[in-house]
């Protein structure tokens, strides 16, 4: 597995081979992982991570041309902390 990116980006999608070889090509990034479930793409800039969606959720989306406002994000950005317990409680003040 590769190592922590400091910050990335989790992309759901629906056909995980169509999604993460565009995101390849377009962002000329290299696969570093690869499964049934998920594909990890790093530049030099960023770390996408492309997860499929499950089969038994994937049917129930329809891919619009052109594509139309979605009640769930498809996209969702991540950074990684020292100290997840630091953070929290950063968080509440």
């Amino acid at each position: 597995m590769p190592d922590v990116a400091r910050t990335g980006l989790l992309i759901h999608a629906k056909n995980l081979q169509a999604v993460s070889s565009f995101h390849e090509r377009v962002l000329g990034a290299g696969t570093v992982h690869a499964d049934t479930t998920h594909t990890v793409l790093q530049s030099a800039d960023t770390q996408l991570i492309i997860h499929a969606i499950p089969p038994q959720c994937a049917s129930e989306i329809d891919i619009a041309v052109p594509p139309t406002a979605r009640e769930e994000p498809a996209i969702e950005p991540f950074f990684t902390v020292t100290h997840l317990a630091a953070s929290e409680r950063a968080g509440r003040k």
